[in-house]
């Protein structure tokens, strides 16, 4: 439970709903990458696998890729964008390139 004054508690508080949807999508985003090993087997993705742990990658003025793995045969690579949202993605958003 918080305590002191109250000014001070509710600074901490707006300064938590600032930066709360930053720390919900870089938390949602390392939970992701640490699934992949465990895809459901039954999806198309698993099946391309089995795959090793995810990763983030980017390098200068290259993209960012919020997920990088490797089949752990070496023979596939996986990249993908990860996304957090408080409403659910519209099927034209999920399409967008």
């Amino acid at each position: 439970m918080e305590e002191g004054p109250w000014p001070q508690r509710r600074d901490r508080i707006t300064l938590l709903r600032k930066h709360w949807p930053a720390l919900v999508a870089a938390a949602w985003e390392e939970l992701r990458r640490q699934l992949v090993p465990q895809l459901d087997r039954r999806t198309s993705l698993a099946r391309l696998g089995p795959w090793g742990p995810g990763i983030r990658w980017w390098m200068g003025n290259s993209p960012e890729w919020d997920l990088v793995s490797i089949s752990q045969d070496g023979s596939r690579l996986l990249l993908g964008e990860i996304k957090w949202s408080f409403r659910t993605f519209t099927r034209p958003e999920v399409d967008r390139p």
